[in-house]
């Protein structure tokens, strides 16, 4: 979407903003305060102009994403992230998009996250993340409550830790392969296991498609998770245990 697009089809809006700049010309102090204000007011209407019609793309993009994989839309707003949620393959999925801030720098950082569920529960809260410092994981697993112990993972330059080293590296070696392709994406921040689901959080940088739903990367995590219950749909496999 391009700012200047927007402005261009409020002629309104443009004719107010010449009749302000021409106020601002004439040498009488109340009607340069008119002409301020009136510019100031102008501003806002397009600022809010412009969110809106960012909300409605953004919206658009993620009804047809939930459409094409079969999940629900929720619609979002100037406040929050629109999201999809809803079943594919008999598993509870739900995407959105998240923001926080992270490291001493206090620096913004935003993930598209997939939350996927585990039919088969795991005694594990284990994480594997790019970077040292992520909020989103910071938040999950003190909310979670449990002590976290840091080991190496097979995924080169990431850093790992879980509440049960050895029953994660277990766990983990079920699924190494997708896994490790999964960080061969530089934009993957983070995967993680928690009791009865898995998460994927994948970076997200500003400009085009910056708020876009990654489809294949919801499949993908489906996927992680079927071979983790063993590579069977075990919550409608009639002789599955």
């Amino acid at each position: 979407m391009n700012f200047f697009e927007e402005v261009r089809k409020e002629k309104k809006l443009i004719t107010l903003l010449v009749l302000s700049l021409i106020l601002g010309f004439i040498p009488i102090e109340g009607v340069k305060t008119i002409s301020v204000l009136l510019l100031a007011l102008i501003l806002i209407v397009w600022g809010y102009k412009f969110m809106q019609a960012d909300l409605r793309e953004k919206n658009e993009a993620w009804r047809q994403a939930a459409e094409k994989i079969g999940l629900e839309f929720t619609p979002g707003s100037i406040a929050c992230y629109p999201s999809m949620h809803g079943e594919r393959n008999g598993r509870r999925l739900k995407a959105t998009m998240v923001s926080g801030r992270k490291g001493s720098a206090m620096q913004n950082e935003t993930h598209f996250v997939v939350e996927v569920e585990l039919h088969k529960h795991v005694p594990v809260e284990a994480e594997i993340r790019r970077e040292r410092n992520s909020f989103y994981l910071n938040a999950l697993f003190s909310r979670v409550g449990v002590k976290m112990m840091e080991f190496k993972p097979k995924e080169g330059n990431c850093f790992a830790q879980a509440n049960n080293v050895e029953k994660t590296k277990e766990l983990l070696g079920k699924i190494e392969n997708e896994v490790s392709m999964l960080f061969e994406e530089k934009e993957i921040g983070f995967f993680a296991v928690s009791t009865d689901k898995i998460i994927v959080g994948k970076r997200k940088r500003d400009g085009l498609n910056a708020s876009a739903p990654d489809v294949e990367l919801a499949k993908r995590a489906v996927g992680i998770a079927e071979k983790m219950d063993g590579g069977q749909n075990t919550k409608f496999c009639p002789v599955c245990k």
